[in-house]
Parts: C-alpha cells; sequence; structure tokens
C-alpha cells in the first residue's frame, strides 16, 4: 500500500507542475508576453482544465483510500489497476489536445466536439480518454464503496444511528460517514459522465443518424463537471477530519447528530448544485420538458434548437 501511494504521490505532483506550466503560458499569452495563437491557446487550456480536475479527485481519491486502511480492508490490486487506468487516460488526453490540438474546452460543451477545427482524429481520441478515465474511476469508486459496506451497513455507514438517537450502540467514525457520501456523490457524476460519453460516441459514428438533444447533453457535461470537482474537496475534507486531531495533539473528531444530518444534506446540495449553470435555459418552456425527460432517463435523440 505504501508503495503504490507513493507512486501516485509523485505522479500526481508531477502532473500539478506540468498544469501550472500550462497555466504560466496562458497567463503569459493573455499578457501579450507571447503569442500562441486561438489554436494554441485553446489547446493548452482544454490540457490544463480537465487535468487539473482530474488531479484534485484522482488525490483525494488516493489519500481516503490510503487512511481507509485503518478502518477496513481494502484491494492493492484496484489501486494499481486505476493508477494504470489513469495514466493511460491522460496520455490519450494530452495527445489529442497537444498533438491533436482538439480544443473543446475542458466543457467540451455540445456540439463543439462535433465542429472538427482540429485532427480528425483527435475527437475520438479525445472521447476514448475521457471513456478510459471515467471508467477507471467508476470501476475504483465502487470497488471502495463495496469495502466501506463488506463492514459497515449502509444505514450505519451514513451514520443515520446518530440522528436517530443520541448514542448507537457502535460509533460511525467520521472519516467513513464523509466518505462514504462524498463517494455516492462522485459515482454518480461517473455514471452519468459514462451515459455522456456513450451518446457522443453513438453520434459521433452514426454519421449524422443520431442527433443529441442539446439541453439533454448540457445537463450531463455540467452535472459530470460541476458535481466531480465539488466532491474533490469533500474527499480533502474527509482526509481533514481524520488526520487534523493527530497533527495538533488534539483528541479524536466524534460523531454527532448534526454532523450526521448536515452530511447527509450535503450530499443531496452537491447533487443539485449544477443547475446554476442551466439558469440561462431552464425556465424555457421547451427546454423545461426536455430537463423532464432527461430526469425521467428516457432516451432523448432528437433535434432541438437550444437557446443560448
Amino acid at each position: 500500500m505504501k508503495r503504490i501511494t507513493a507512486l501516485w504521490i509523485i505522479t500526481l505532483l508531477v502532473l500539478f507542475v506540468v498544469t501550472i506550466v500550462f497555466g504560466i503560458i496562458l497567463r503569459l499569452n493573455q499578457g501579450n508576453h507571447i503569442d500562441l495563437g486561438p489554436r494554441e491557446f485553446y489547446s493548452i487550456m482544454t490540457s490544463h482544465g480537465m487535468t487539473m480536475i482530474g488531479i484534485w479527485t484522482v488525490a483525494g481519491l488516493v489519500a481516503v483510500r490510503y487512511l481507509m486502511n485503518r478502518y477496513i480492508r481494502v484491494s492493492v490490486a484496484l489501486n494499481w489497476w486505476a493508477f494504470g487506468g489513469t495514466v493511460l487516460g491522460v496520455v490519450l488526453l494530452w495527445a489529442s489536445t497537444l498533438i491533436g490540438k482538439f480544443h473543446g474546452g475542458w466543457t467540451f460543451l455540445y456540439p463543439l466536439p462535433f465542429y472538427v477545427a482540429w485532427e480528425k482524429w483527435a475527437t475520438p481520441m479525445f472521447l476514448i480518454s475521457m471513456s478510459v478515465l471515467t471508467v477507471t474511476w467508476t470501476i475504483w469508486s465502487v470497488g471502495l464503496l463495496r469495502s466501506i459496506l463488506k463492514n459497515y451497513s449502509l444505514f450505519r455507514a451514513l451514520a443515520w444511528p446518530h440522528i436517530s438517537r443520541k448514542e448507537p450502540k457502535e460509533e460511525t467514525p467520521p472519516f467513513i460517514l464523509i466518505s462514504t457520501v462524498t463517494l455516492i456523490g462522485i459515482l454518480v457524476a461517473l455514471i452519468t459522465a459514462v451515459i455522456l460519453f456513450t451518446l457522443l460516441f453513438m453520434e459521433f459514428f452514426s454519421d449524422g443518424a443520431i442527433q443529441s438533444d442539446p439541453l439533454l447533453m448540457k445537463n450531463l457535461t455540467y452535472f459530470f463537471g460541476h458535481t466531480i470537482a465539488n466532491e474533490a474537496l469533500y474527499l480533502g475534507l474527509a482526509v481533514l477530519y481524520e488526520l487534523m486531531p493527530e497533527l495538533s495533539g488534539q483528541p479524536r473528531f466524534k460523531n454527532s447528530w448534526y454532523i450526521a444530518l448536515g452530511w447527509n444534506l450535503t450530499m443531496i446540495f452537491i447533487l443539485t448544485a449544477f443547475f446554476h449553470h442551466m439558469y440561462m435555459t431552464l425556465f424555457s418552456r421547451k427546454n423545461f420538458k426536455s430537463l423532464v425527460r432527461w430526469l425521467l432517463i428516457l432516451p432523448v435523440c432528437q433535434r432541438q434548437q437550444l437557446l443560448y
């Protein structure tokens, strides 16, 4: 476990430094100290944004995964597999952006990926890279949740006994509570991403026979992107809850009814926070109907004009 965690830390630090360099290059271009041109600028911006968000998500998963050993037994093999899938996904992503010049932005908002202003192979490679990353992290998250639920029931992992009675027979550690809440949110976001990239692949290889509903794609994209970025922060909070008492020499945090209630409500709040990206289109009657269809998980593949 220490060996794979050390490898993760080194790899993530290298990626972090590289993405910082990307950011500095972008700033220099904005300050007119260098001249990249729009194509190169947005290619680097796409690499910078997507890699940085991925770094924070993976760093949180690695840290939570390492500290879980204090409470439960988790799979080391799954960690190695997640490392390989992540590295492969990043290599494919950078190939599509830095070599193929894909520059649809970190949101790659539909239908931008299909207006090819880059190498033709860059779009499918970008979609493949994102599919590799999301499928890898989905399986990883399922494995972590499975490890928790093998030792704690869902009722206890979410600390519901702390809400229903003041002194439960068995305390749920705050670390387990926060990790469970966050992993559920991450898993929902990643499953959404798998659906999103499946639809994008279907349209890309249909030669125009399939055209997705723009509002559906916008909801899927922002739900995935906004939620996964937010959840990365809460993985960090799980680590703080666990390590801060040790580093400060204070007693360990204990669970209580208001902590349990607060984190259960947080799970709901995070999954609905992405709506602030939808204010421009949410209240159009036509678009509202499409949103309802999406919420009911009905397939929507039709032409629809989206009001921007």
